[in-house]
């Protein structure tokens, strides 16, 4: 009898398996819920709710209700039946509260609203400090006619309430305020209020000053934030944003330990939140976001309410200093960084043009003017710095050529002229190819001059004393090419243009350097020049766009390279922009290996569009440079892309390789 039981047993759990590995077509993938809000009295108790899901399906609630509200169960399986939720809550003593519970089946999300009443009343009077930046809706006609509004020039974001928030100031740096990738969109995790949000650009930070207390000390902050970038990474991290506190504005404490609905969050707007409590007699707050990581994250519906219990204690006299109060004229991306530095031009200046009251006795030659374009060249004021600002972007990139010429200039005199300039821009592919200098003694013959420093990002550099020896003793002209593609259109600013018999320094601007600096990386060791093998990446039959990750190309019979991933965010792969491989910033990898018993004694790594910036992990490496050289002897040899950002990767378009 035993024996027939256990078989019956063995059988029928066969037959349960087989059953349950048919899996059932229940059509597209929804979810719905039987209601959307629920409204709870302030007596413990439980409800019930239902779904129906044609995928499996879970449950969550946001984590500041996690205290009184529960659900039972937290997931469930795919039906066209509608499966009963259990919500169950204590009683509240204190103010209305609002809990939001997600129904997921991941593709799609439902939200249900919990309302809970008080003994104490509703919470509405408690809200200190709100804003959902909707005051009017930003518009895309700012800078050149089509750039979101950074804050400075746009106060339709200003739309705070509460009763903390009468007298509040603001302090920003790289903000803009845009009305795309909304917080109510398809790509949020929680019922946002659309319209505006606000873009965290370089080095970015928004704060806020003077919210009023009125003696109360224990809060909850919530804000909406997404991540999305393609450079980055999308998933959200607490150790790139940042949320500071602080009594004086002054010196801040960190509050690290805010959480989502849902723990991580991956290129989707969701809701943050953390309680806190500050010391009592603290009589204003200041509240701060900034983000380490640029044009990556958003943020919007930011409150700060009263909250009924205490939450983590805020000790100011940990307090440290930051420059969070200043900083409220905008963004970085529009204008660079407030010009290019001052410059006192020498007694013995034979020319001098800083743009200071528009183009000066410039002229301006468009050689290829899409008839989409205006213009490329232009006179631009930005934060009361004056420039020669070039670009062949608007809404799209446009092949363009544009010469910026400067009137003749006599060096019949002289016997030794330098010129220099200021100059600062972004979105290059190859600044070397797209941005050059040239120049003529009769205005139809040019020859191309060597700008010893170029620029990335918005940083302004000096371009270095060019020598004009081949022009001295008679009279010349030069002029700033500006060349684009319809895939990629740069942006070039130029100021504090100098001929000098001993030429010029310049303090450099915000973030300027020196006649050695710059991105260049100062003077260029360009190897032995005795090369065994070589391969330039433009030449080797790759596609736009295809990816080596993990493939070993053989230089030659003895050497091999392989591009990894690694802890990178994007696969190597060869691009014509740049015509080059791109190692991805935060650890992409390339090794060279030498078989047959050969040794590499030295390699030499050529790099597109300014990006060089890696690390070997054995050997000498020269400085960072468009040619950089490597020196040993070893068998491999791994360089690591030890960038954090998108400016600072590396684009290997070519690798030389010495060996015995």
């Amino acid at each position: 009898m035993k024996l027939r039981n256990l078989f019956c047993g063995v059988m029928a759990a066969a037959m349960a398996f087989v059953a349950c590995d048919k899996k059932e077509d229940f059509g597209t993938p929804a979810v719905s819920i039987s209601a959307s809000e629920i409204v709870l009295s302030s007596e413990a108790g439980d409800t019930t709710i239902t779904v129906t899901a044609t995928r499996d399906w879970t449950v969550t609630v946001d984590e500041a209700a996690a205290e009184w509200l529960a659900v039972d169960p937290v997931s469930g399986y795919p039906s066209t039946e509608a499966q009963t939720v259990t919500l169950s809550y204590f009683s509240n003593d204190g103010y209305d509260r609002e809990a939001s519970v997600a129904f997921s089946i991941g593709m799609q999300t439902k939200y249900l609203t919990v309302v809970q009443k008080g003994t104490k009343g509703s919470a509405d009077v408690l809200v200190v400090y709100s804003n959902d930046f909707d005051k009017e809706v930003a518009e895309k006609t700012y800078g050149s006619g089509s750039s979101w509004p950074y804050l400075d020039q746009f106060d339709g974001w200003q739309n705070q309430t509460g009763s903390g928030a009468a007298a509040v100031t603001y302090s920003y740096k790289g903000m803009s305020a845009r009305a795309n990738s909304t917080s109510d969109s398809n790509y949020s995790d929680y019922p946002g209020s659309g319209k505006n949000n606000m873009f965290f650009g370089a080095s970015p930070y928004f704060a806020i000053h003077g919210i009023a207390l009125g003696g109360t000390t224990d809060f909850t902050l919530t804000f909406g934030t997404e991540k999305y970038s393609q450079d980055n990474g999308s998933l959200f991290k607490n150790s790139e944003f940042h949320v500071w506190l602080s009594a004086d504005g002054t010196k801040w404490v960190e509050l690290k330990d805010y959480v989502f609905a849902g723990g991580e969050t991956e290129g989707r707007w969701n809701v943050a939140a953390a309680n806190f409590s500050v010391p009592a007699g603290t009589e204003t707050l200041s509240l701060c976001m900034s983000v380490d990581v640029a044009s990556s994250y958003r943020m919007d519906d930011l409150n700060l309410s009263v909250a009924a219990i205490e939450g983590t204690k805020i000790d100011f006299s940990t307090a440290v200093a930051k420059d969070f109060g200043s900083g409220s004229t905008g963004g970085s991306d529009n204008g660079g960084n407030n010009g290019g530095g001052e410059v006192t031009p020498p007694a013995d200046a034979f020319f001098v043009e800083t743009f200071a009251n528009g183009i000066g006795d410039f002229t301006i030659e468009n050689k290829n003017l899409p008839a989409d374009l205006e213009y490329v060249w232009k006179h631009e004021e930005y934060n009361s710095s004056k420039y020669m600002k070039a670009t062949a972007y608007k809404e799209a990139a446009f092949a363009a050529e544009s010469w910026l010429i400067s009137p003749e200039v006599d060096l019949t005199n002289a016997t030794a002229a330098y010129l220099s300039f200021d100059h600062t821009g972004k979105f290059f592919s190859d600044a070397s190819k797209e941005t050059t200098l040239w120049a003529s003694t009769n205005g139809t013959d040019w020859t191309q001059l060597t700008i010893q420093n170029y620029t990335d990002n918005w940083k302004w550099v000096s371009s270095g004393n060019i020598d004009l020896k081949d022009f001295v003793g008679g009279k010349m002209k030069f002029a700033f090419k500006y060349l684009s593609s319809s895939s990629n259109a740069p942006t070039w600013e130029i100021n504090n243009v100098c001929i000098s018999a001993a030429g010029i320094s310049s303090d450099g601007g915000n973030e300027g350097g020196d006649d050695t600096g710059g991105n260049t990386g100062g003077e260029v060791d360009n190897g032995s020049g005795d090369y065994d093998a070589e391969i330039t990446f433009k030449d080797a039959g790759y596609t736009n766009a295809e990816s080596v990750d993990g493939v070993a190309i053989a230089i030659d019979d003895n050497i091999t390279a392989t591009f990894s991933k690694a802890s990178a965010n994007n696969a190597p792969a060869y691009y014509d922009t740049g015509e080059a491989i791109r190692m991805y910033q935060n650890g992409a990898t390339l090794d060279i290996q030498a078989a047959n018993g050969k040794v590499i004694k030295e390699i030499r790594l050529t790099f597109g569009g300014n990006m060089y910036y890696l690390v070997a992990d054995k050997g000498t490496l020269s400085g960072e440079a468009a040619v950089r050289v490597w020196t040993g002897s070893e068998s491999s040899i791994k360089f690591t892309a030890n960038g954090t950002d998108k400016n600072h990767r590396a684009y290997v378009a070519k690798i030389e390789v010495a060996y015995e």
